[in-house]
């Protein structure tokens, strides 16, 4: 009997080919397991307390960009991920360590402890300011109330997310002019025409397009989520987005 067709995808924007021959395997565990990824975390294992959460990406109708979908990676069977794209916490930070402000504000704000769910809450908190620009605290409270934190009482939580809020009004994120601004970028904001893509429906096709796709605005840089909340746009580098 052949064996099953391999598992393909793009984790962190390189591409990788994993067997198909264990079905019911997480996410969560090939992250952990096989790729030492271990900022991602298992916290209830029933998708419910955020801790987990990833994005996977899909090529978009129009072949221009990449739509990210934040997941539990807890209860996201592995074979799921065929022909998409997995952005992790890890790639949070830029590549010389420079923090994100979402990081950089948590940190400032005293909002982790323990730390076990930390690594949900900067996902949760770069989905957020980049839906909800003009949030107050009221609808950050809302927002980030599917990431569970036993320790905090979310006030540094909340307080680091507004931060980062009036930081991007201050630095006018329409024309982004400054590093946060940068780094943190509009939803869509690359879209430009990618004239040697075609969109195709086959698994090998659309795996071999998103590389040259993201490609197109540098290294992937972070991700963002929380709950099962729609990013559209493609993550980018720390200096393009």
């Amino acid at each position: 009997m052949p064996s099953p067709t391999p598992i393909r995808f793009l984790f962190r924007g390189q591409p990788v080919e994993v067997p198909a021959d264990t079905p019911t395997r997480t996410v969560l565990q090939w992250l952990r397991e096989d790729r030492q990824a271990c900022g991602t975390k298992e916290g209830c294992a029933e998708g419910d307390c955020g801790a987990c959460v990833v994005l996977v990406g899909e090529l978009a109708d129009d072949g221009q960009r990449v739509n990210y979908i934040p997941v539990n990676s807890c209860i996201q069977l592995l074979p799921t991920l065929d022909g998409k794209s997995v952005k992790t916490v890890e790639s949070l930070q830029a590549a010389d360590g420079t923090l994100h402000p979402v990081q950089d504000e948590m940190v400032r704000c005293h909002g982790s402890q323990c730390g076990f769910c930390t690594p949900g809450m900067l996902i949760a908190a770069r989905d957020l300011v980049l839906r909800h620009p003009d949030a107050d605290e009221a609808i950050v409270r809302l927002e980030m109330s599917g990431n569970l934190c036993r320790c905090t009482g979310y006030m540094g939580i909340v307080n680091a997310v507004l931060r980062v809020l009036r930081e991007r009004k201050q630095a006018n994120t329409a024309t982004p002019t400054t590093p946060h601004a940068l780094v943190l970028g509009p939803v869509g904001a690359h879209t430009a025409p990618m004239s040697t893509h075609t969109a195709s429906s086959s698994k090998e096709s659309t795996v071999g397009s998103l590389p040259t796709l993201e490609s197109a605005s540098g290294s992937p840089s972070m991700i963002a989520g929380g709950g099962l909340r729609r990013t559209d746009g493609p993550l980018t580098s720390p200096d393009q987005s």
